[in-house]
């Protein structure tokens, strides 16, 4: 684990942010409102660079089991990089913030930050866990028992401005900070992120291999027996 210091190169990240005005090689203009972090998992090749990215904005570490994203390896049937972050859901959608214990709820989306925040002095942390099983999306973790509380992901938001930093580090362009409502025809588009890696692997298996498992001789999927999209897609 390798310790910098936060004040100079953060900063010196923040100040190239402000000059571009926008986000990736295209210099997209940042989204207004209820914003999200979007994942192109085709496009992930596993370096973890986000991982750090985001553990040293919030950290000053290069420790990527303090980032908020997370990427994890599943067969499709090649090993694959399935990245998860949280989506920010919609008000009917936070199963997290509805499985919290505590009222008022320690894991909640905070209307004027426009992202989900965590009361990190008052929660029961990884001996709870009730949100993180809750996420759809495997979008919550904790790392006991120095940070012991509800990571997730903020947007790296800072004094009002978010400017999440993962997706200016991806060196594949894997990643996408959109609007919740990019899709006119959708009320939110968080729903189309929000599925565990073991649901987003069993579609990209179907996508890249459609001849299925039992073709290569598989007879068990390695994936989650609880997963849901799989269950559908039986």
């Amino acid at each position: 684990m390798c310790h910098t210091p936060k004040n100079r190169l953060d900063e010196g990240a923040d100040e190239v942010k402000e000059e571009k005005g926008g986000w990736g090689v295209d210099n997209v203009p940042y989204p207004e409102g209820s914003s999200l972090v979007c994942t192109r998992d085709l496009l992930c090749v596993g370096c973890g660079i986000c991982e750090l990215a985001c553990s040293f904005h919030h950290y000053g570490l290069l420790n990527r089991e303090l980032s908020r994203i997370k990427i994890q390896k599943r067969m499709t049937p090649v090993s694959k990089s399935i990245q998860s972050v949280c989506v920010q859901c919609g008000p009917d959608e936070r199963e997290c913030q509805k499985a919290c214990p505590l009222d008022p709820p320690v894991i909640h989306f905070d209307s004027e930050k426009k992202h989900m925040d965590v009361d990190t002095e008052r929660c029961l942390g990884h001996d709870c866990g009730r949100c993180a099983e809750a996420c759809g999306g495997d979008a919550i973790h904790f790392y006991p028992p120095e940070h012991d509380y509800a990571l997730v992901c903020d947007l790296c938001e800072k004094a009002g401005t978010r400017r999440p930093h993962c997706m200016d580090a991806c060196p594949r362009q894997a990643l996408e900070y959109m609007s919740a409502r990019t899709y006119p025809f959708l009320k939110d588009a968080q729903h189309l992120w929000r599925i565990g890696a073991d649901e987003k692997a069993e579609l990209i298996h179907k996508r890249t291999y459609p001849l299925g498992w039992d073709s290569l001789g598989v007879t068990d999927k390695p994936f989650s027996e609880g997963s849901r999209r799989a269950k559908r897609l039986d």
